[in-house]
């Protein structure tokens, strides 16, 4: 599928789905909002992986409540 023509895939949550994603070598790109809200507990964002994944950013945005946006490239080899 991801090597058809068309859109983007895009993939919200799913720790265990991101990590089968992220270990078969399959997301190019990583997105993730940090909200400005101290939980305590919560859900990991991607469970154990098979291997380190290297990232390079992308891009940052901040909005005026504090959340910040950041998009980062998957690197498929590991940096020097």
């Amino acid at each position: 599928m991801k090597n058809q023509e068309g859109k983007d895939i895009a993939i919200f949550g799913g720790a265990c789905l991101l990590a089968s994603l992220l270990d078969a070598g399959l997301v190019d790109e990583i997105s993730i909002a940090i909200i400005p809200v101290m939980l305590g507990k919560g859900k990991l964002m991607v469970e154990e992986l098979k291997a380190n994944v290297w990232l390079s950013l992308l891009n940052s945005k901040t909005y005026g409540n504090g959340t910040i946006q950041l998009s980062y490239q998957v690197i498929k080899k590991r940096p020097k």
